[in-house]
């Protein structure tokens, strides 16, 4: 039942971003530059931790999903977190195996 509510809460947070109020401008185009910033800075200098997380089969779901319900509401910040994510993932280095 939590998580019904919880992807209520999300749908609804992303529908507000999508409104065409002027804070709600303001705050898309933060999210916009913060999210470019993020696929040019952050990166290419993952440590093994976050690594590690998107390593994570369940992570990858929920990462996908979110990224989904974005697009359906606002293109431009679905696209932006598509290319966050293929970069982090292409970024990450390999797993080494394990003898």
């Amino acid at each position: 039942m939590d998580s019904v509510f919880s992807g209520v809460l999300l749908y609804n947070m992303v529908k507000r971003l999508a409104t065409p109020g002027a804070e709600m401008k303001i705050l898309r185009w933060i999210l916009v530059i913060l999210l470019v910033l993020y696929i040019v800075g952050v990166v290419p200098s993952f440590n093994e931790g976050v690594v590690a997380l998107f390593r994570n089969p369940m992570i990858k779901v929920v990462l996908l999903i979110f990224i989904v319900v974005v697009s359906y509401m606002d293109h431009v910040l679905g696209i932006l977190l598509a290319i966050a994510y293929i970069s982090s993932v292409l970024m990450a280095p390999p797993q080494k195996p394990t003898p």
